[in-house]
């Protein structure tokens, strides 16, 4: 593949959702849209990055320690991404001095890729033990948080908080999602990725 031709191809995309976007309609060319967005958004961050000459997997590190998630990244949590990948602890009284501290001996030793699974962990570890919500207003609350997310931090969600039956069936009800007897957590996961997409695509805040 050449890098020129794949320029094009998006230029001449371009030029036909600009000309025809407004009679596009349908719920598969919609899922379509939302895949596809999420591709560019991730392709387009790793160029800017690469252009830029930044080390692999540093700004994917950036953008996970000011996402939602990195809210809970702190003291024994963050010390221990550090040791992980680092082999030592952080200098920094304030959780933000920490993880500039972080970042920075990442970039030096060119940890990137290492450090963005060890964060990644430390989320999926944090994911298990929240609660999933109770009421049915949070679980409607809930799908569409879980729309925003990437593919990779969903199905961390959907491993931990969400992985039996049970709770996948009741987040399931409270979002009209169709949940027949006999239905399989597989078939039902799935379901409740799609509905999630689709909700945060036609419903944003």
């Amino acid at each position: 593949m050449r890098y020129e031709d794949l320029g094009q191809q998006t230029e001449h995309l371009a030029a036909a959702l600009r000309n025809h976007g407004s009679r596009l309609q349908g719920e598969t060319i919609a899922k379509a849209a939302t895949t596809f967005e999420k591709a560019l958004t991730s392709f387009r961050k790793k160029l800017e990055a690469h252009l830029a000459g930044m080390a692999p997997g540093l700004q994917e590190l950036q953008e996970l320690l000011k996402s939602p998630q990195a809210k809970a990244l702190k003291g024994a949590a963050l010390s221990k991404v550090a040791r992980s990948v680092l082999g030592r602890g952080l200098v920094g009284e304030t959780p933000a001095k920490q993880k500039a501290d972080l970042l920075k001996g990442v970039k030096d030793r060119g940890k990137g890729p290492e450090a963005v699974m060890a964060v990644r962990q430390i989320f999926r570890e944090q994911a298990a033990v929240r609660p999933a919500p109770a009421s049915e207003e949070e679980l409607r609350s809930e799908l569409h948080r879980l729309g925003g997310l990437s593919d990779e931090d969903l199905s961390i969600e959907l491993e931990t908080r969400y992985k039996t039956l049970t709770i996948l069936k009741k987040l399931a009800k409270a979002n009209a999602i169709p949940a027949p007897q006999g239905v399989t957590a597989v078939i039902l996961r799935r379901r409740v990725i799609e509905a999630a997409r689709r909700m945060y695509t036609n419903v944003r805040p």
